[in-house]
Order: structure tokens, then C-alpha cells, then sequence
């Protein structure tokens, strides 16, 4: 019996993209709508971040005057603010209302 050859393990070098390659079947494939979607996704999801960390930065100046008033339950506008002793969680609910947590 005898033993087979050792077969070259070489590795194939990736293909590259072929320049100036257009058509159906080569070219990306683009649609419009998608486009337009994806933009408009981009742009409420850059709003959002912009908006938490106004949150986050408010959030931080009214717990900060809280703790530095002594004062960790305050009453404003038909809201009931309290902050949690020894952290930085505000609690807001609404009198007539369910409690959220900020």
C-alpha cells in the first residue's frame, strides 16, 4: 500500500473586483426609496442621541441643585420629583399618574 502524495496547501488569493465592471448581475444594486429611508433613519437616529444627552445633561443640573438644597422630594406643575439618596436617579411621577423613572 502506498502512502498518496502530499497535496501543496497553498492558499487561493482572494479576486479582486474587476474595474469599470457595470451592468445587471455586476454593478450594486441601488433603489432609491432605500436611500432616501436610510438618510431619514440616520437623521432621526443623530436627533435622538442629541436629545438624550440634553436629557442626561438636564437631568444631571436638576439632581445636582437638588442634593445641594437638601431637598430630595419637590412638587412642580402637578409632578412629583424625588431623588434617590446617594445616586443621581430622579424619580418623576405624576400626581394624578403613574411613576417614571428618569
Amino acid at each position: 500500500m502506498s502512502k498518496s502524495p502530499k497535496r501543496n496547501k497553498r492558499r487561493s488569493e482572494p479576486t479582486s473586483d474587476l474595474p469599470n465592471m457595470e451592468g445587471p448581475g455586476v454593478a450594486p444594486v441601488r433603489n432609491p426609496t432605500l436611500e432616501r429611508l436610510a438618510v431619514d433613519w440616520i437623521d432621526a437616529k443623530e436627533k435622538a442621541e442629541a436629545i438624550k444627552e440634553e436629557v442626561k445633561t438636564a437631568a444631571e443640573s436638576l439632581a445636582s441643585q437638588m442634593r445641594s438644597s437638601n431637598t430630595l422630594v419637590y412638587q412642580w406643575d402637578g409632578h412629583l420629583l424625588r431623588l434617590e439618596p446617594g445616586k443621581d436617579k430622579i424619580t418623576v411621577k405624576d400626581v394624578d399618574g403613574p411613576e417614571v423613572e428618569e
